[in-house]
């Protein structure tokens, strides 16, 4: 049984009244003002309303209302929160930013920018037809395949890297391990191939280095083969080699030097200097003049009946007893004395024998009688008709212009007399026209 209260409120203009209880109207409730209830709106019909409904939540059948679209084609506004996930059998378009979670996609296309703060793992291939710009390492396991590759920044390959094709480099390649052509060729038409640190170049069965520039480095370059190459070799350096091979007229500053000896031909059309011995086992054929210390052989004879010093003549037939003009020559170059060898018909000689070189300078008439330069005495014990031999010391006994003699003291009276001298000349001095 409901209890009703009303009474009309005249500065309000309304009715003001209270239902106390539950009240069922059976017929129509009308107005023109705000209908209040202080509990829930019950009916088992329709609830007409000219105005609009507020509410903070609405429940049930909604499909007769009209200006909602069930499959909207946009969605704006702020912010769109879903819990269990966007389902669509088309496209997903975001003209903003969005800020995505996890994202499993079957394929992901877009004309702007991706960008991936986390980690991306891709289960399968992924297709870039535009370029691909990377701040930190991009790992991939499978490999990188690219038909080109274009960048203005660092390529970094920790891994190997494959190609199939041709790799066009226009600025520089620096590489730290190692470069391996198994059949093809590396080369560089302009630019600079450099290995740093331990490095090496590794050629393959059928491969190469072919550089059709120039290769410059300031390091050192190692070749485990030999290096051929149809232009000039600029070094600016100094060249290291066990051997050396083929035409070096071009070389400045050349001493030869070499021990042991060579079986080969030594040509040439400057000039040959050995500082130390040379043995020839063949003929020397000199086409122009040859300047050295050369040997120098004067042959004496003469008759000598008695037993004292004489000074051998070089003209005369007899020994004189002093210096004459017969008994010496003047010297054409500095020079000594090597040998003097000697054979007597007359008595054997027994004992010691001295032999002497005399000189004279300029302005005297005829050598000394005393030994002014060089003499030897030697011990011989030799028959009628033998040769006795007495060799020289020192490396000059006379000048060039001096007047020079020879002679000797024997123990016994010689007889007829052969005697060969054997002079050394230095002639390297002498002008070559």
């Amino acid at each position: 049984m409901a209890n009703f209260g009303w009474r009309y409120r005249q500065e309000a203009g309304e009715w003001d009244g209270s239902l106390t209880g539950n009240a069922t109207i059976d017929g129509t409730i009308s107005g023109s003002s705000t209908l209040r209830l202080g509990t829930s709106l019950s009916a088992s019909a329709d609830v007409a309303v000219t105005g609009s409904v507020h509410a903070n939540k609405f429940y049930g059948d909604g499909s007769n209302l009209t200006g909602i679209s069930s499959t909207p084609t946009s969605l704006s506004g702020t912010t769109a929160q879903l819990t269990t996930g966007v389902e669509t059998s088309g496209y997903l378009k975001v003209t903003g930013s969005s800020t995505l979670g996890a994202l499993t996609a079957t394929t992901y296309s877009g004309s702007s920018t991706i960008q991936s703060v986390g980690k991306a793992y891709f289960g399968h291939n992924v297709y870039i037809t535009g370029g691909v710009q990377a701040q930190a390492l991009v790992v991939a396991n499978a490999g990188i395949m690219s038909t080109t590759y274009s960048g203005s920044s660092t390529l970094q390959a920790v891994g190997n890297v494959v190609l199939g094709g041709t790799l066009n480099v226009t600025g520089n390649t620096s590489v730290r391990g190692n470069i391996a052509s198994t059949n093809g060729n590396i080369s560089t038409d302009n630019g600079n191939i450099s290995v740093g640190g331990a490095g090496s170049w590794n050629k393959g069965p059928n491969g190469g280095l072919a550089i059709s520039g120039y290769m410059s480095g300031s390091t050192t370059l190692r070749l485990g083969t030999s290096l051929s190459a149809s232009g000039d070799v600029a070094v600016t350096g100094s060249v290291h080699a066990n051997k050396f091979y083929g035409d070096g007229s071009g070389l400045t500053s050349v001493t030869a030097d070499w021990g042991g000896t060579t079986t080969n031909a030594i040509s040439g059309s400057s000039t040959l200097q050995v500082v130390g011995n040379t043995i020839l086992g063949g003929s020397a054929h000199v086409s122009g003049a040859l300047r050295a210390k050369q040997i120098h052989i004067i042959d004496h004879h003469f008759f000598q009946s008695a037993t004292a010093k004489r000074f051998i003549p070089f003209t005369y037939q007899n020994e004189a007893t002093n210096p004459s003009w017969e008994t010496m020559f003047v010297a054409p170059f500095n020079g000594r004395l090597v040998r003097f060898m000697a054979r007597c018909a007359g008595n054997g000689q027994d004992g010691d024998v001295t032999i002497g070189v005399h000189t004279a300078s300029n302005g005297t008439a005829l050598v000394d009688g005393e030994y002014t330069s060089e003499f030897q005495v030697e011990t011989v014990d030799v028959a009628t008709n033998t040769t006795f031999t007495v060799d020289f010391t020192g490396s000059q006994h006379f000048t060039a212009g001096q007047g020079v003699g020879v002679s000797w003291d024997i123990i016994s009276n010689p007889g007829y007399c052969a005697l060969t001298t054997i002079w050394e000349f230095d002639m390297t001095g002498l002008p070559i026209v």
